[in-house]
């Protein structure tokens, strides 16, 4: 997890490497597709879908579908406790 202390703008160079970084992953990994966003300050920096949504049609993932996470959400619950916990104590 990446977090910024000020207000970040995203760039054009730096949308493009994170494009590639993205797609370079999903090559290496295998996943067929996934959703990025980048919040900062509550504005939404980044929304953006790579890969493949539907894996029957070769359709591409978009921003509007619905993706199922599973049992994520307990890892990002027990990452932000421990840092809101990590806080606290600093």
């Amino acid at each position: 997890m990446v977090t910024w202390t000020q207000a970040v703008t995203i760039r054009p160079d730096q949308q493009e490497a994170i494009d590639l970084y993205i797609n370079d992953i999903l090559q290496c990994t295998g996943i067929p597709g996934l959703a990025l966003s980048i919040v900062s300050e509550n504005t939404e920096q980044v929304t953006q879908a790579y890969g493949i949504g539907n894996l029957q049609t070769g359709a591409p993932l978009s921003v509007d579908n619905t993706l199922i996470i599973g049992s994520l959400t307990k890892h990002f619950t027990a990452i932000l406790l421990a840092k809101l916990m990590s806080e606290s104590q600093g």
